[in-house]
Order: structure tokens, then sequence, then C-alpha cells
């Protein structure tokens, strides 16, 4: 289990702060898509005073481009590559970093290659931190081939097919579906769920929209049905995300 890594860090926020967790793609903004410019300037002013956290399954510099660096700046600790890679004020750490075997590769690339989604534009496979995100239209895809693939993934469940295959081959893999077209994979027990034990027995109030069985959201979300922390799904991207913190 990851969750070592956070011991010997030795760091734990004080459990008497609430602090609000959100996922970026599908709560922040729409999946795909950058921050919407109205939005972005009301959630500025509203996490003035507040405890903010980010995690997403993006990288930082990924991440600066959809939500932008203002929000960034002011969010004292952020979570990329799911997790495993942290910045505390800024400070950067790198944890449970791993590299894809042989066998692993090859299955990725069996998995591409034996999809039947007609338009594939190259860039597959973005190694990050910690996870490794495959795409199938290609990580520079348009929003055409991005909006087929969605259609293609509804009909033929070509995402949820590979987790499950990739599951029962790698013992020590996970996966889970985050954005519109690709599928995150890392070691098991790294995921989002992981930035938990940063909290202890902190209030967290965690807002994803991946729920589900194999929704890269799931297990963070079930977590906070456990422990004293609250967990939000959101279905309706930014708008909902406003409607929930204005009554919170």
């Amino acid at each position: 289990m990851c969750e070592d890594t956070w011991k010997v860090e030795g760091q734990v926020f004080n459990n008497l702060i609430k602090y609000y967790v959100f996922d970026v793609d599908g709560v922040l903004c729409d999946r795909g898509k950058i921050i919407d410019p109205e939005f972005q300037r009301w959630f500025v002013d509203w996490m003035q005073d507040k405890n903010i956290s980010i995690v997403t399954g993006n990288t930082k510099d990924k991440t600066i481009l959809k939500i932008g660096r203002e929000i960034i700046e002011h969010t004292g600790l952020c979570f990329f590559c799911l997790g495993n890679t942290i910045y505390i004020n800024g400070n950067e750490l790198l944890i449970n970093q791993f590299t894809l075997k042989e066998e692993e590769k090859q299955f990725i690339n069996d998995y591409i290659k034996q999809s039947t989604f007609e338009y594939k534009t190259g860039n597959h496979i973005d190694i990050r931190t910690g996870s490794v995100n495959v795409s199938l239209p290609g990580q520079d895809s348009l929003e055409f081939h991005r909006d087929l693939y969605v259609k293609h993934d509804l009909i033929t469940n070509e995402r949820i097919n590979f987790i499950h295959k990739l599951r029962d081959n790698f013992d020590r893999l996970d996966a889970g579906i985050g954005g519109d077209v690709s599928v995150d994979i890392f070691l098991k027990g790294c995921g989002k769920e992981q930035i938990l034990n940063l909290f202890a027995n902190g209030h967290v109030i965690y807002f994803g929209d991946r729920d589900g069985e194999f929704g890269i959201d799931n297990k963070i979300l079930q977590k906070c049905q456990i422990l004293p922390f609250q967990g939000f799904t959101i279905s309706n991207s930014y708008h909902q995300l406003k409607e929930i913190l204005l009554q919170l």
C-alpha cells in the first residue's frame, strides 16, 4: 500500500481545519475543456478565505492550462498525477514512481492496436509521475475525435473491458476512468484515495465526478463515506458545484 510513503514524509494537516478538495475535469471545468472565465472569477473570490486543495490525474503544467495559474497559486496543497506529485506551498514531492514492465507495455500497445476506433492520431501513452495515461484517440486529438470516441466507448465499453483485463493480468496495477477518452493506470493503492492519509482526522469535503466501480474518483468518494469526511459526486460540472458551494 502506498500510504507508507505518507508516514515517511511526516506531513499531517491540522484536524481542526476544514479542507475543500476538488477534482478538476468534470468539476472545476467541463471534461476536456478549459475553465469557464466567469466561474473562474467567482471561484477565485470564493476560495480566498478557505483551505483549498486540488487533486487531478494530470500534470501541473496541463492543469494550469485548464484552470489557470491564479487558482493553483492560491492553493496551498496541490495533488497532481493522482496524488503522486504533491506541491505543499510550492515545494514539490514525488512519490510512488514506477516504470512499466515490458509485458505491461505490450498489453497497453495491444489494447491500442486492437481497438476498433477508426481515428487514432498517435501519442497515445503519456508517462507521468506514478501514473500512466492511455488515450485511444491520442493525446493531441481534436475535439471532433474526442466526441466520436465518447460515442464509440458508450457502445463498446472499451475502457471498462481494458480495466477488467488489466486488473486480471497484473496484480500490482490498478486503473480508472477519468476524462472522456482515457484510462489512468497506477500502482494499487496509489490512486486519489491515498491523499486522505495526509489529512489524518481533518474535515475534508471532496468533490469528484467519476464514481462507480471503474471511476477514478470511486475509491476516494467511498473512503469519504467511511471516514469523518464528506464526498460529493458532481454530474453537471461547475454549474452544480457552484450551487453546492453556495449552500455549504
